[in-house]
Order: structure tokens, then C-alpha cells, then sequence
């Protein structure tokens, strides 16, 4: 386990090391720079680790890491995966993602396009929101975990399409009684669909699903 860092030797000839790379080509220290350095339609890959920074992504790219039981990303800052822009479409996969102090959202997109999440393992620390997408046009979550979410596990308000599957969701834990805590709790547009969704240890309703 490590945390990255920039230009740090292999010791094999000299040459240099960095653990995360972009489809553009680039080898970086932290996974910000990278996302920073890539194109639309790139996938940013982080080599097994613990990278302990927030990440901001505001253009059409894939986050992967090699596993969420290899590759873990934490911090206390406001959000650590924080997605924004309008028509930005996102996918976050093989990854693990906590928080380690006063995270609001674990993984939040806001007022954009599209989020996925596939074979991702959320952790709140029992103090933050696992997953929040606010007036997005989809939320997609499969073959993930959430767990120790200090509100809902999921959050999805205003979002036209929200689909959750093979998912379990765990130890959601009420913060006031505004938040009660639900496993999933969502406002749609248009649709939502939850299929192989398990919620154990949910301090409110497992589902919790209102509009058209």
C-alpha cells in the first residue's frame, strides 16, 4: 500500500515510476493530474495503492483502478469524487472510495450529465453521504458496495434516470431527521429501476422512491 507520488525511481536502470496513466499517454503521481491532463474519451487508470486525495472530474473520462480491494482512494475533503458539467458523462470502476473525516459526499455529481459506478465499494464512515447525484440526467450503480453511509446510502434528487443493480447497500445511519438514513432514497423524472438490490442494517426504510 503507498501513497503516490511523482518521478520516483524503480531502481531498474533508472528509469521513472508514477502509478497512474491516461489513454493520452501521460504517467502521473496523483490521479487529479491525470484526470487534469486527459481528453474526453480517455480512461484513467490508478495502479493499486491508497491515493489519498480528493478528485475533481468535469470531461468524459473512466476513473478504474485494478480492484476495489487493490486500489483505494480517501480523503476529508468536502467530496472525495466530486463530478460537475452539464453534459459530462462519467464511469468509476474497480475502485475503492472512503472518506476519513468531514466528507459532506463520498462520491457526488451535480448538476451534470451521467454517472456510473460498476465494482466500486463506497465507505461514509458513518458521517457522510456514500453516494449523491443531484439534477443529473442518470445514475447508474452495479456490482458495488455502500456501506456506513451517515445519511442515505443512495441519494438520487432530480436525476431523469436512476438504475441500481446487483448492489448491496449496509449500516446506514441516521445524522438528523431530515436524513433519516434510508438505503436508497430517490426523487426521478422519468424512471428508476432497482433490480438484486440487498439493504441490510438500514436505519429507515431499505427504498425509498417518489415521482413519475
Amino acid at each position: 500500500e503507498f501513497t503516490p507520488w511523482l518521478n520516483a525511481s524503480t531502481g531498474n536502470g533508472g528509469e521513472q515510476f508514477a502509478p497512474v496513466t491516461n489513454d493520452s499517454g501521460g504517467q502521473f503521481g496523483s490521479i487529479q493530474s491525470a484526470v487534469d491532463a486527459a481528453e474526453d474519451g480517455d480512461t484513467i487508470t490508478a495502479g493499486a495503492g491508497t491515493y489519498d486525495e480528493t478528485v475533481s472530474i468535469d470531461k468524459n473520462v473512466t476513473l478504474a483502478g485494478t480492484g476495489p480491494e487493490s486500489t483505494l482512494i480517501r480523503s476529508d475533503g468536502t467530496n472525495v469524487i466530486d463530478i460537475a458539467g452539464a453534459d459530462t458523462e462519467v464511469t468509476v470502476e474497480n475502485i475503492s472510495v472512503e472518506t476519513t473525516g468531514s466528507t459532506v459526499n463520498v462520491i457526488e455529481a451535480q448538476d451534470t450529465g451521467s454517472l456510473t459506478l460498476s465494482d466500486v465499494s463506497v465507505d461514509g464512515g458513518d458521517r457522510a453521504f456514500a453516494v449523491f447525484a443531484d439534477n443529473s440526467s442518470e445514475l447508474v450503480v452495479g456490482n458495488s458496495t455502500i456501506e456506513n453511509s451517515g445519511g442515505h446510502g443512495i441519494t438520487s434528487t432530480d436525476v431523469a434516470e436512476l438504475e441500481v443493480s446487483n448492489t448491496v447497500i449496509k449500516g446506514t445511519v441516521s445524522t438528523s431527521d431530515s436524513t433519516p438514513g434510508h438505503g436508497i432514497h430517490a426523487t426521478v423524472g422519468s424512471g428508476a429501476t432497482i433490480k438484486n438490490v440487498t439493504v441490510v442494517n438500514s436505519s429507515a426504510r431499505g427504498i425509498d422512491i417518489a415521482g413519475n
